[in-house]
């Protein structure tokens, strides 16, 4: 095993919001070499975020271009962004741009259907939410049905991308688990769901489970950019199960936050809940056989490359540490709800806004900061909460952009009053997609052991400063009813 995993070089295809990466690594999940393409989704007034699809693909193209030119590849293994929309025509060509996952256009029809919000949860482990792909084919169903019927395909953006690498639409289970319309016990998709979203199975991708291998290279994508036709092409698994697994949530009872674009509070069990009485959402993981509880905040690293923009005209991340250093706990008295995307978490309401309170003549920019970077951890707070009472935390690690700041990173430990660490491993996504690759491969008995081959040293372990951990205890109190005052509002 160990000579075949010496040898082995693996082409990850890490899709995400800003930016595909493709890296090269060998057996033991050492970074031979990376590129990066970069790419921006448009943005409008009206809540459509759309993008291009040839975006993704011309990032693969040149990233595979690269390899094939300058190295051997043994295989290809994918993960993405989750929930996107591309409708295609029989030959897998776009009709329009993507519907992100961040567009919320489709809000009126989740509204209709937050009646059915229960028989969703019970059924594939979600509530209604515009973030899901379902309801966004429902959308265009009702408000675009010449465009719906033609389109022969409606896949996700790895569907859309394996699609292009082997000639088949296919899709695994963690996206599947992220549309409202797979059955989470039977993983396949579900009657009576899609007929409550209008949407054809035919237009599906095929669901396999995550970690399998999805088709080879065909010769159409060889011919297009000199990789070997026949390399197998592996799906491991969305962004968020990848980066969780990258930074070592194996095991029940282990947790991660992904400070990305969107935050994501991430727990690994091994058991199916009981869907009738958790609150969370739950999908399957890029474990075979797992599941993974998650908590949603739709704008985190968003939202301070906003505030760091309206502040000081640029986004610099060094004034996060000088705005933390310079503020004291409780902001001055600034108290944000970062819903700058809507709300997600537990109480799912897409036409929430964000809002900043407590604002006075003494306020400073680096109040402001400090309070949404507050509100960012009490967000993950009530997330923490929730998860608790279905299975007890005991090792929780953090990645992404944000987590790259020492002093966020002492706030999230204050704030949550545990201790936390940073990730060691660079690129969490990355390694988390290769340990699913590898094993899948048969270079590793389980993702454990090539987690455990990947050399790293241990991450900084930030540990609550019991003053400011005892403040925040009492903010939280204070913070949860604010936030039932605005539940609320909201129903009347």
């Amino acid at each position: 095993m160990a000579e075949r995993s010496d040898s082995l070089r693996l082409l990850i295809l890490d899709v995400g919001t800003s930016s595909m990466r493709g890296t090269l690594t060998d057996g033991q999940g050492r970074q031979l070499d990376q590129v990066q393409i970069h790419y921006q989704p448009s943005y409008f007034s009206d809540g459509r975020v759309e993008q291009s699809p040839d975006d993704w693909l011309d990032a693969m193209d040149r990233i595979s271009k690269h390899y094939a030119a300058r190295d051997p590849i043994d295989a290809i293994a994918l993960t993405s962004q989750r929930s996107s929309v591309i409708p295609v025509d029989a030959l897998g060509s776009p009709l329009t741009p993507a519907i992100m996952w961040q567009d919320d256009r489709n809000q009126g029809i989740c509204t209709e259907l937050e009646r059915e919000s229960e028989l969703f949860h019970t059924r594939c482990g979600s509530f209604i939410n515009t973030v899901y792909s379902g309801t966004k084919m429902a959308w265009l169903r009702r408000h675009e049905p010449t465009l719906y019927h033609k389109a022969v395909h409606l896949p996700v953006i790895p569907d859309y991308l394996l699609y292009h690498l082997t000639g088949d639409f296919v899709t695994d289970d963690t996206y599947a688990s992220r549309s409202l319309m797979m059955d989470l016990v039977t993983c396949q998709w579900d009657d009576e769901l899609l007929e409550l979203l209008g949407v054809q199975k035919e237009k599906l991708s095929r669901i396999i489970p995550a970690g399998s291998i999805a088709g080879y290279v065909s010769e159409k994508w060889a011919h297009r950019t000199g990789v070997p036709a026949g390399l197998p092409v592996i799906s491991c698994g969305g962004d968020q199960q990848c980066a969780a697994l990258g930074e070592g949530a194996c095991t029940p009872g282990t947790a991660t936050i992904n400070l990305g674009t969107g935050g994501y509070l991430v727990a690994v069990t091994d058991k199916f809940p009981n869907l009738q009485k958790i609150k969370l959402n739950c999908n399957t993981y890029a474990i075979p056989g797992t599941y993974m509880l998650e908590y949603d905040l739709l704008a985190c690293g968003a939202a301070v490359d906003w505030a760091l923009k309206l502040l000081y005209g640029r986004v610099d991340s060094a004034q996060i540490d000088f705005a933390l250093r310079r503020s004291i706990p409780g902001a001055g008295g600034i108290d944000v709800l970062p819903y700058f995307q809507g709300r997600s978490g537990i109480e799912w309401k897409a036409t929430e806004r964000a809002s900043i309170s407590g604002m006075s003549l003494a306020t400073t920019r680096y109040d402001i900061l400090r309070g949404i970077l507050e509100g960012i951890c009490g967000e993950f707070a009530r997330g923490m909460r929730e998860m608790e009472e279905i299975q007890p935390i005991f090792s929780l690690s953090v990645g992404g952009g944000l987590s790259n700041s020492d002093d966020f990173c002492q706030l999230l430990a204050d704030y949550l009053d545990r201790p936390i660490t940073r990730c060691a491993k660079t690129e969490a996504t990355t390694i988390g997609a290769w340990a699913s690759a590898v094993v899948r491969l048969g270079a590793y008995e389980n993702c454990q052991a090539a987690l455990d081959a990947v050399p790293f040293s241990r991450g900084k372990t930030f540990v609550p400063d019991q003053v400011h951990a005892g403040f925040y205890r009492k903010m939280r109190k204070e913070r949860s009813r604010v936030y039932a005052g605005t539940i609320e509002k909201a129903s009347l």
